[in-house]
């Protein structure tokens, strides 16, 4: 087993997850952190996410590190390039692939290659284009972006009209005339009557280890439970979506250089599925990174085992992960000012285990989280136990606890999923109390 106290971690980030190099940090010899950017002027709050966390090295710039330390891990998207650049040159690289999450058309495609059902889904180029189509329809659609221009869009529902016309209005005047008639724009049916399943783990290819079933308050809470074994809708829909990731490709200007072109993909992995009623489960996204939530949860689930995965996974060696409890919960805390500015926050010392910090940096004990673009998120409380009722206690009583500027958060934690849980024990077989084992095996 390798001595991560002895090995050096170079974690490259958007700032988001500024939180795992904190957790990696309790582990590794040593956590480099460095948050890329780029502008003609900089902002130095932006620049400065990482600074400060105990046991971690912020650096300026990433590039002169890569050759002083054991592995990298590109916890974020918008680097598959350079992570593409490292690992054909030889360095252990985990992460690093946007492909399936940032080209839908390209994802949807895939599922459909491979017998997975896909809800109806539009494409369109311009905002006219699909304005024009949506205003026929009196909500029942999804808007999507198309490419990785998710600062000019971010998904949305259609529904009405008018609201719809309100937000084409707001993107026309915010992303200007040229790139609101070249933007990328896909329109699918919703699902209703549907449970939303989640599913994360480490991905080694075509296989998913520390598998995690759960269910997600939108943007604010996630419930979950360790999945030795897939539950049968899950399991089905790996069987088709391994071979995807097993031979994602090097960007075409890497052939000259490389034999074989299979990069794969080696990292934090997460998807979404919207289950109906009959059983028949539609897959919606993926997330070739740590998902928001439940990755701060899933810290704490995994131990040593998630920066020792990530540290395997980097060499091209299966992890091993045994999760240290069977269920994990957490709970978004947003602020209305941290929507546009800065915030500080001052955590006790007997919760600074359970609240994990985004965005942050530090000086000396006090945190400074920085405005960047999450809707006000600013932290995640987080749990750990053995039963449902267990951790949503727990959540509670954390939260209780926590003072945060203008706070808000989503109130009555198990109040809220346990209608999810009933509905995904019905509609998907799934049940997050017991668990799944094969007839044999619970034989």
């Amino acid at each position: 087993m390798v001595d991560l106290s002895k090995r050096k971690l170079l974690i490259i980030d958007n700032g988001l997850f500024s939180f795992i190099a904190e957790h990696c940090a309790k582990y590794y010899g040593e956590v480099i952190y460095n948050r890329p950017t780029a502008a003609v002027f900089l902002e130095g709050g932006q620049h400065m996410i990482g600074y400060g966390l105990p046991g971690v090295k912020w650096v300026d710039d990433y590039e002169p590190w890569p050759d002083r330390v054991d592995e990298i891990f590109f916890t974020d998207v918008n680097h598959a390039s350079k992570a593409a650049l490292l690992r054909s040159r030889g360095y252990p690289v985990a992460g690093g692939s946007e492909l399936m999450e940032q080209d839908k058309r390209y994802c949807y495609k895939k599922f459909h290659d491979v017998g997975l059902p896909v809800s109806t889904t539009k494409y369109f180029k311009g905002i006219e284009a699909a304005w024009n189509f949506l205003k026929n329809f009196n909500g029942g659609w999804w808007v999507k972006p198309a490419t990785k221009y998710r600062g000019d869009l971010n998904t949305f529902e259609h529904i009405s009209p008018q609201m719809t016309k309100i937000v084409f209005n707001v993107l026309r005047a915010k992303i200007g005339i040229e790139q609101c008639e070249d933007i990328g724009i896909l329109v699918q049916r919703s699902i209703p009557d549907a449970v939303e399943i989640g599913e994360d783990g480490i991905r080694f290819d075509e296989n998913l280890y520390g598998r995690v079933i759960g269910l997600e308050a939108k943007g604010d809470g996630n419930l979950c439970r360790i999945a030795p074994y897939a539950p049968p809708i899950m399991a089905n829909f790996e069987q088709r979506i391994g071979p995807i990731y097993r031979d994602l490709q090097y960007p075409e200007e890497y052939r000259d250089r490389l034999q074989d072109m299979r990069m794969g993909y080696r990292g934090p992995y997460s998807s979404e599925m919207r289950v109906r009623r009959d059983g028949i489960g539609f897959p919606i996204d993926e997330t070739n990174r740590p998902a928001n939530p439940p990755t701060a949860s899933i810290l704490k689930l995994y131990g040593e085992d998630y920066p020792r995965a990530i540290c395997d996974v980097a060499h091209g060696r299966e992890p091993v992960i045994t999760p240290q409890f069977t269920h994990a919960g957490e709970l978004v805390i947003r602020s209305t000012w941290h929507m546009k500015w800065e915030i500080y926050m001052s955590i006790p010392a007997h919760l600074r285990e359970w609240v994990m910090l985004k965005n942050q940096m530090r000086r000396g004990q006090d945190s400074i989280c920085v405005e960047n673009s999450c809707g006000g998120a600013v932290a995640s409380v987080v749990a750990v136990g053995n039963s449902i009722e267990e951790v949503g206690e727990l959540i509670e009583e954390r939260a209780e606890q926590l003072k945060v500027f203008q706070m808000e958060r989503m109130p009555n934690f198990l109040d809220v999923m346990r209608p999810k849980i009933e509905k995904a024990k019905e509609y998907a077989g799934i049940d997050l109390e017991k668990g799944y084992q094969p007839d044999a095996l619970a034989a």
